[in-house]
């Protein structure tokens, strides 16, 4: 499937990122989504750089996560990133 989405972007820009190994994902969305992201996220998500169909690989709060824009009002989905052993604290378990 990846290379077929690959094939499919051609020479615009795009990534495919496989997310099947995330274990959460959280959905926020209303008129307020974009002011409670930017709490916790260091991005920019002014419409202006950051609307519906984009997606960044960030952190909200210690957490890394895929942030997608899913739609307008605006609506977020946050899916959590795998995490490898450069990015585990201290403490975090491996299992």
């Amino acid at each position: 499937m990846a290379a077929a989405v690959r094939e499919a972007l051609g020479r615009d820009p795009g990534s495919v990122v496989d997310v099947s190994a995330n274990r959460t994902t959280l959905e926020l969305s209303g008129p307020s989504a974009r002011q409670v992201l930017e709490k916790a996220c260091p991005l920019d998500l002014h419409p202006r750089f950051f609307g519906p169909g984009r997606a960044v690989s960030t952190t909200v709060g210690p957490v890394a996560v895929l942030l997608w824009q899913t739609g307008e009002a605006p609506a977020y989905r946050l899916l959590r990133a795998p995490r490898s052993p450069a990015t585990r604290g201290a403490g975090s378990s491996t299992r």
